[in-house]
């Protein structure tokens, strides 16, 4: 190759050097760019999500909260009454479809769709004396059950109380039955401004109706409360009631709470007060 033939092939090799390097450079601040970007985003998100939470906790004025499975770890002594009960209708019941189908209806409810989904067709009096009778072994199960508290409820009761925040509680139970439970669990009556059961409502859970009720009689407006719950119906209810709504997971995947609609899920008050230390604030 010539003197001209050498300098031609290098100044080639330079451009093509130069060229990929410009190429590469560029690519790379494309690259870089982007991370920034996606990172920017993804912050930009999560404080817009922190932001909101903290927003809503400046604007708490009241907590409303389910009860079976929610303050205590007693969702299932309904289904095991209702076990026994079906048994002598031969009928085969499960915690798994009271759970699915029916947690938070009223006893008459469950019993005559239970009965026609096994092909009976009850009369009114053959519905009561199943709600009856279920209400029989259910007040026998809470009188000698042990029933352990939701870890972590005395502690948030206890910094709502600091804070001045009224409770209510709107349960799926009747009236004496949340007496007794509160008693046995150890828990108490005193935290609570308002016990609101479904005695006093038209609609149970999914509707909105209980926490709604329990709002008015604690005088807060729906937006301004916050509801504690276990059950889809209960979340369900919560939301139809434009309530913020922290729910646990003692009988529920936090998957199928958050699906529900659920805002906040955890798995039990520790975890809620150590996550969110500013939520009662």
């Amino acid at each position: 190759m010539d003197a001209h033939g050498k300098h031609f092939f290098a100044e080639r090799l330079k451009i093509k050097i130069k060229t990929n390097f410009t190429q590469k450079v560029t690519i790379t601040r494309r690259k870089s760019k982007s991370k920034v970007s996606r990172i920017r985003k993804y912050g930009e998100l999560l404080f817009g999500f922190q932001r909101s939470k903290r927003h809503f906790f400046s604007k708490i004025k009241a907590l409303i909260m389910d009860m079976d499975g929610t303050l205590i770890i007693s969702q299932h002594f309904h289904a095991d009454a209702l076990i026994k009960t079906f048994k002598e209708y031969g009928i085969t019941y499960s915690r798994e479809e009271d759970q699915k189908k029916y947690s938070g209806k009223r006893s008459k409810v469950t019993c005559e769709a239970v009965f026609k989904e096994n092909g009976k067709n009850p009369t009114e009096e053959e519905v009561t004396a199943c709600a009856n009778q279920k209400k029989k072994y259910y007040d026998e199960i809470i009188a000698e059950a042990e029933i352990p508290q939701v870890p972590g409820i005395i502690e948030l009761l206890k910094k709502a109380e600091t804070k001045k925040l009224p409770i209510a509680i709107a349960s799926g139970n009747k009236q004496d039955a949340a007496k007794k439970l509160l008693e046995r669990s150890q828990i108490g009556d005193h935290w609570f401004k308002k016990i609101v059961t479904q005695e006093q409502v038209k609609n149970t859970k999914p509707a909105p109706d209980l926490f709604l009720l329990a709002a008015k009689e604690l005088s807060v407006e729906p937006q301004n409360c916050i509801v504690f719950e276990d059950a889809l119906n209960g979340v369900k209810a919560a939301k139809a009631a434009n309530m913020f709504c922290v729910a646990v997971t003692t009988g529920e995947s936090k998957e199928a709470l958050q699906q529900a609609g659920a805002d906040i899920v955890v798995q039990d008050y520790h975890e809620l007060l150590e996550k969110f230390p500013t939520l009662l604030s």
